[in-house]
């Protein structure tokens, strides 16, 4: 778990859109063909080639099936020849990454993912895509897919209230009814929980090799890249902060505001502590898109 200190880049698939043309007619032979841009975005995995992993394409026109389940990796030109040639019909596509999720398709922008351990994936950032309306593609093009995040982020920074006194927090650990272990994804970002209603074990926990971290006054990140299901406000997720206060460990646990978290959605908790070990907590929340060349986050 000690990777998720930091945000690492990770790259995510934005399949190069395409134009339809209702007059064009394909030529004899001609396949459908996936194609990739690549683009950076905020997320955990230290995925230097995503391309290569690939992901899951369900599809068809009416009620024929053509594609199911069926994985696509890009070669080295980001483009994969399924060799299934096109007909003369409407078609929609959809997708699933990375591939090794155990994903069904069950009707349009809806998928069955049961029981995905998130705990055990934090390093995995899973993507959602649909294509619909493709007649053919507009000279040979690649269709056009955009892979959105089913998933929220979490990032804490801590605080001193004041210049001088630079509280040690010695570990933080986060769980509660929102941050459950496992779920099942039913329609387009929306997830049924598994776990019971209180969550005992934590979702994340870290201590920074045990040295934990000074706060300072300009703010000190101490979690981030949590990836976590979206939820209601109405579900409560609790922080525990083991903070020193010069002879002892005191262990402070703050009920995160009532807030909704949304797939695509990263959360920045700020707490800050005073002299007296009181705390007070604050909430950021950014889209989660492109970041600049140095994987910085601005909010």
């Amino acid at each position: 778990m000690k990777n998720l200190l930091k945000i690492l880049p990770m790259v995510a698939l934005c399949l190069a859109c395409s134009s339809d043309n209702g007059d064009y007619t394909p030529a004899e032979g001609s396949n459908i063909v996936f194609g990739a841009s690549i683009e950076t975005t905020r997320a955990v995995a230290d995925i230097t080639n995503v391309k290569d992993e690939g992901f899951k394409v369900w599809g068809g026109f009416g009620t024929t099936t053509v594609f199911n389940g069926t994985n696509i990796t890009l070669g080295s030109n980001s483009t994969h020849d399924t060799g299934v040639e096109w007909t003369f019909n409407t078609y929609n596509f959809y997708a699933v990454y990375p591939n090794t999720v155990a994903a069904t398709f069950i009707a349009p922008n809806t998928f069955a993912i049961s029981n995905y351990n998130i705990k055990e994936k934090q390093n995995t950032d899973l993507l959602i895509a649909s294509a619909a309306g493709h007649v053919y593609p507009d000279n040979g093009s690649a269709v056009g897919l955009y892979f959105t995040h089913a998933l929220a982020q979490l990032e804490f920074v801590g605080k001193s209230s004041t210049s001088t006194a630079k509280p040690l927090l010695k570990n933080i650990s986060i769980y509660g009814e929102g941050t459950p272990t496992t779920a099942s994804y039913s329609n387009s970002q929306e997830w049924t929980l598994n776990s019971a209603t209180t969550q005992a074990a934590p979702l994340f926990t870290d201590d920074n090799d045990e040295a934990g971290w000074e706060l300072a006054s300009t703010g000190t990140t101490v979690a981030g890249g949590i990836m976590v299901f979206p939820k209601p406000a109405t579900r409560n997720v609790n922080v525990d902060l083991a903070v020193f206060n010069g002879s002892t460990t005191e262990i402070r646990t703050i009920t995160i505001p009532a807030t909704e978290w949304e797939a695509g959605n990263i959360y920045r908790y700020t707490f800050t502590i005073d002299p007296n070990n009181d705390i007070s907590i604050t909430l950021k929340i950014k889209k989660w898109n492109e970041l600049d060349s140095s994987y910085n986050i601005t909010f």
